[in-house]
């Protein structure tokens, strides 16, 4: 075959470099990098109708130190990305964010670093480094194809220490395996002041002249796999606290911000025949979560979804899903929000090649903002491109 089947063939559109990338791995080390890019417009409603672009480039780098080096159950890990193009929100007015790679300004910078330690045949484990507080806390797997970032973990969760702004923290996870699991973390929470915890390294971690808060999260979960009579699931449930000092709606402000989340997400269907290797199901997934609505715009949140994987055998890779997801924003008189928001969406993810897929996204949204407006409706095109 030539160089472009084997390329369109493999899972990274920039193949195995000559050998260098498998020589790599063998000694335990993964360099991996993927491109997306999102184009979208509102179709009705919203604040303008005009083309949003934007794009994101990740590439990051995991090594295997027991592999490398030897280090039994460590874990070695870098990521850096750039952000480039406008915030479709600003044309839609929406509150949960419809599109999750959007950012309020273009950035490059090294967004995680971090060494991870596997202990007790990995009954724990401890992270320390700059990393992004949703990979480990109120997640929801069977809601990552979805584009809109409540999908991701609930807007109530508002000091978030996330994308585009990771930042340093510390971790303990015991029986990460399961079935039954609890983690906590305590993060850099100098994001609450305004501070762009995304460039910022470990020297700031415990105190600077900006900021010396930290934001603190914690889960406690329930998985089950196969064996179950419904098949794979998991439930969570989670507190968090920012130590900062927040504005309160009515002018005044409060020492701290409090909430907490859960989460329950369910294999209902298998699709695949009996002997097939493809992971073809169906899956749903719940989410809710509460804020002080004092000093948080989102008070309740609640989502549920259902996502379809390999919907017929001859698209094994293919997936589709419909989400809903209500915030209720705050009816404190200071906040300003008449409404609540609600969204649904609808996605189609077509995967071209095991390296390139297009993902047709399609957006309602009630009272965008909380606000008196026409509801909103937003296509969105997502490409995405393993390299």
């Amino acid at each position: 075959p030539s160089p472009v089947v084997d390329a369109l063939a493999s899972e990274r559109l920039t193949g195995e470099w000559l050998g260098a990338r498998s020589w790599l791995r063998e000694r335990g080390v993964s360099i991996e990098a993927t491109w997306v890019s999102d184009t979208s417009r509102p179709l009705r409603g919203g604040v303008r109708r005009r083309t949003a672009f934007r794009s994101l480039l990740d590439v990051n780098t995991t090594v295997d130190l027991d592999a490398l080096l030897g280090w039994s159950g460590a874990t070695l890990f870098a990521d850096a990305y750039g952000i480039w193009g406008r915030n479709g929100s600003d044309d839609v007015g929406d509150f949960q964010g419809f599109s999750n790679i959007d950012a309020d300004d273009d950035r490059v910078q090294l967004a995680e670093l971090w060494l991870q330690q596997e202990l007790f045949d990995g009954a724990l484990r401890l992270k320390l480094g700059k990393f992004d507080a949703n990979s480990e806390f109120a997640f929801v797997d069977a809601a990552g194809d979805f584009l809109n970032s409540s999908a991701g973990f609930s807007p109530t969760i508002f000091p978030m220490v996330t994308y585009p702004d990771p930042a340093t923290g510390v971790l303990v996870a015991v029986d990460p395996s399961g079935p039954l699991y609890a983690v906590a973390g305590v993060f850099d929470g100098a994001g609450a002041a305004g501070v762009p915890t995304g460039v910022r390294g470990p020297r700031t971690f415990f105190r600077d002249d900006v900021s010396d808060d930290w934001f603190a999260i914690g889960e406690l979960g329930l998985a089950w796999d196969d064996g179950a009579r419904f098949g794979p699931g998991r439930v969570a449930v989670g507190p968090w606290h920012h130590t900062a000092r927040f504005d309160r709606f009515d002018g005044g402000t409060t020492s701290g911000a409090t909430g907490f989340f859960a989460l329950l997400e369910q294999r209902v269907v298998s699709l695949a025949a009996e002997g097939e290797d493809a992971a073809r199901d169906v899956r749903v997934f719940g989410q809710y979560g509460w804020a002080d609505e004092d000093v948080s715009e989102a008070h309740h949140h609640a989502s549920a979804g259902l996502l379809v994987t390999g919907p017929c055998a001859e698209r094994a890779d293919d997936s589709a899903g419909v989400l809903l997801t209500w915030v209720d924003l705050s009816d404190r008189a200071g906040a300003g929000f008449p409404r609540d928001e609600a969204t649904v969406e609808l996605f189609y993810r077509a995967a071209l090649t095991p390296a390139i897929s297009l993902k047709p996204d399609l957006q309602v949204v009630e009272s965008p903002s909380g606000g008196r407006t026409h509801t909103a409706i937003v296509g969105t095109l997502r490409i995405e491109v393993g390299l």
